[in-house]
């Protein structure tokens, strides 16, 4: 007999994850959902660290992985409310991941990997960049997980950065993502994986 899979949630920041769990506790949906809620702090390396002990604490479930939360961008076009990320960039060693897209959730994109919140574009194209896509990646690719990394562009890299507003940021997560939708999404996926 399979186990039922878990949805972990996962995000980087305590007011993210918060912004996150209200608008999912908020849905009136038909069946009681499990799942989890993990805060990683912000970077690679904090990201990694928690989400690895997580899952290995937690190695007698199946999970799908959720990663959540806002991005910075720079393009000289509005960006997207939502990105969905299939190819994450690391900055610091210009190694990519290529996450798999188990359905299509938002308007799909590369994202840069930084170690350092950028406060200065200085890359050659436009593009969207986060502190914790590739640590997710890389552990969520270990444990074999199937997985989606959204991303609600927020700060304009540079004065926007600078200047982080942490209350538009949470404002565009709670309104950028379509949480019935997602979580309608994520269930049927876990549903056909397991039949």
């Amino acid at each position: 007999l399979k186990k039922k899979m878990k949805i972990l949630i996962v995000c980087a920041t305590p007011w993210e994850l918060k912004t996150v769990k209200t608008q999912i506790k908020s849905l009136n949906l038909k069946i009681k959902l499990q799942i989890d809620y993990l805060c990683t702090g912000m970077g690679n390396y904090a990201m990694i660290l928690a989400l690895t002990k997580y899952l290995t604490q937690h190695a007698q479930e199946e999970f799908f992985l959720v990663n959540i939360w806002v991005c910075g961008y720079y393009t000289s076009s509005i960006p997207p409310k939502l990105l969905q990320i299939w190819r994450i960039k690391n900055l610091a060693t210009s190694k990519e991941l290529l996450p798999p897209l188990p359905f299509l959730f938002g308007e799909v994109a590369s994202i840069y990997s930084s170690e350092i919140p950028k406060t200065r574009w200085d890359i050659d194209w436009e593009g969207f960049v986060d502190m914790e896509s590739w640590g997710f990646e890389l552990v969520a690719d270990h444990f074999r997980f199937p997985r989606l990394l959204l991303k609600v562009p927020c700060d304009k890299v540079g004065e926007e950065t600078l200047n982080f507003d942490r209350t538009l940021a949470l404002s565009k997560l709670a309104q950028g993502i379509n949480y019935q939708d997602l979580i309608q999404k994520i269930l049927s996926r876990a549903e056909k994986s397991y039949h």
